[in-house]
């Protein structure tokens, strides 16, 4: 199997597209895309001194992920597993091969390795959006990258984040609902915004920007950028953008309030201007604002006690 003397990673905004481009890569004939690892994120593990990881340290690496959801099995773009956990039993029988100390680089890319020779591709593409905020530490790890960077318009993020639960049971709605206030999330949106004009500064031509509005209006136009960035052949005919909805249950999606849109164009709205992102001036909405505001605290302390009990029933 060929290999590229760089990496290829999806990131970006969650809710922003990211799952999408994994599954339109996965239609090309020489891609096998998959996520999210959040390896040098969440799941991130220091080396030892010598940089790399002892055997104990693989075997957690790959227990973590024998049971972890890699990617969907079902519609266009689909990963060819039998379940929906084939994906994770791959990897983590990869990486328990590997018989030695490692170092980060290595493991990464026993997994794509894996999942590529599983699919007969030539190429293995890594999709974790919140990758985005960790780019120097991949850089420093993994070297050379090539990095599609997908966003969204803020109001369209902030919609979907908020909805972002509705397809799940009533008790994982409940807790979505709970843990959702505008602030938070428009600062999740700003960071996100931020950190693409960061890597695109800092990283150059590495990083490809693509806005999830533009790959829905002239899929054709910003899959060709894409392969061109990618440095790999066009789609062929027949084969481009796969829509991966994941927030919305109904066909007519619903609003933002006025104090939610007034929210989200103070944080990010300058950042996503700078950037052309569509964030228009919201209505004038001051007492539900005010609201917002006063229900704030009490969304951080719930936000305080909970999130850190996911992370660790997830870890």
């Amino acid at each position: 199997m060929g290999a590229k003397p760089f990496r290829i990673l999806i990131c970006g905004m969650s809710r922003g597209g990211t799952s999408a481009m994994m599954r339109s890569l996965n239609t090309h004939p020489d891609c096998a895309a998959y996520g999210e690892t959040v390896f040098f994120g969440r799941l991130w593990r220091e080396p030892g001194p010598d940089g790399k990881y002892d055997t104990e340290t693989l075997e957690r690496i790959a227990k973590r992920f024998e049971n972890q959801k890699m990617g969907p099995i079902e519609g266009e773009g689909a990963l060819d597993f039998d379940s929906w956990y084939g994906a994770g039993q791959c990897v983590a029988a990869a990486i328990r091969k590997l018989d030695r100390s490692c170092t980060p680089d290595e493991v990464f890319t026993t997994m794509g390795e894996a999942i590529a020779a599983h699919h007969r591709k030539r190429y293995w593409v890594e999709k974790t959006p919140q990758h985005l905020w960790h780019l120097d530490r991949i850089r420093e790890q993994i070297g050379p990258f090539r990095v599609i960077v997908m966003l969204r318009d803020p109001e369209a993020f902030l919609l979907s984040y908020k909805h972002q639960g509705d397809r799940r049971s009533p008790k994982e709605r409940k807790r979505f609902r709970r843990l959702y206030h505008p602030a938070a999330a428009s600062w999740v949106c700003r960071r996100y915004i931020k950190s693409a004009i960061k890597s695109q500064k800092v990283y150059g031509d590495d990083v490809l920007i693509c806005f999830l509005e533009n790959l829905i209006s002239e899929p054709d136009v910003q899959l060709h950028r894409v392969t061109e960035h990618l440095e790999i052949d066009s789609f062929p005919p027949g084969k481009s953008f796969a829509k991966a909805n994941s927030s919305f249950t109904k066909e007519k999606r619903p609003e933002l309030t006025p104090a939610e849109r007034m929210w989200v164009n103070y944080m990010a709205g300058a950042s996503a201007r700078q950037l052309g992102l569509k964030c228009e001036k919201p209505p004038f909405a001051p007492f539900r604002f005010a609201w917002s505001v006063l229900t704030l605290p009490f969304s951080m302390m719930r936000a305080m006690l909970v999130v850190p009990h996911i992370i660790r029933m997830s870890s």
